[in-house]
């Protein structure tokens, strides 16, 4: 089975895969969940992962995230496979935001596929998005400095105040942070794992996603 949660609201997104997930869970009693993240891809893993699982009779679910928007060899991997997630006796969820027009009509063509947008309208005033784009940009060049100044730190942590006051949705400007990061500094892995869980943490409620991105700030 394959489900595709996509959009631009993460929150829904998010709810709707956890959601079934659970429901699944609760119908397979020994069922476990197993995430993979495009920026950490290993086909080989993967494959080892979904073999091992089958050799037990329990049927296990499978999570992508951000494969579709990731790098061609990524992509290319669910694309290809969609049929076999199709027809699979595990569960296949795949999570991403946008997805363009050319890959949506790929996965539109094959059938059996349950497929569910999320839309919401942005809540972040045209006028502000430009501070969250100059403030993603500065905490990558923060964290990319090898000596770091205390007083830009300290700027850094106000300016994520000020956002947050101002009713910014943590999840958005976590995706603003991430793409910068990617554009920027992919090849700093520990703090794109950092930031990772940063994010699973704030969804999971183990903490405030705002607090969690500080704490990250002051870690140094």
């Amino acid at each position: 089975m394959l489900y595709i949660y996509y959009g631009n609201d993460i929150k829904k997104i998010i709810a709707g895969s956890q959601k079934m997930i659970e429901a699944m869970k609760t119908k397979r009693e020994f069922a476990q969940v197993f995430y993979f993240y495009a920026d950490f891809f290993n086909k080989e893993n993967i494959d080892i992962q979904q073999s091992a699982q089958g050799l037990f009779f329990d049927k296990h679910i499978f999570v992508f995230k951000n494969f579709i928007e990731a790098k061609k060899e990524v992509r290319d991997y669910v694309l290809n496979n969609l049929d076999n997630f199709i027809n699979s006796n595990h569960l296949y969820i795949i999570i991403e935001n946008e997805i363009d027009d050319k890959y949506l009509d790929k996965i539109l063509s094959h059938k059996d596929i349950n497929i569910k947008e999320y839309k919401t309208k942005s809540i972040i005033k045209e006028n502000e998005s430009n501070k969250l784009f100059n403030l993603a940009t500065s905490i990558v060049t923060f964290k990319s400095k090898k000596i770091k100044n205390n007083n830009d730190k300290i700027s850094i942590i106000n300016q994520i105040d000020d956002i947050r006051q101002r009713g910014a949705v943590p999840e958005e400007f976590f995706g603003i942070l991430w793409w910068r990061y990617k554009k920027f500094a992919s090849r700093d892995m520990k703090n794109m794992k950092y930031l990772l869980n940063v994010y699973h943490d704030g969804h999971a409620g183990e903490e405030d996603m705002w607090n969690g991105l500080e704490r990250w700030l002051l870690s140094d």
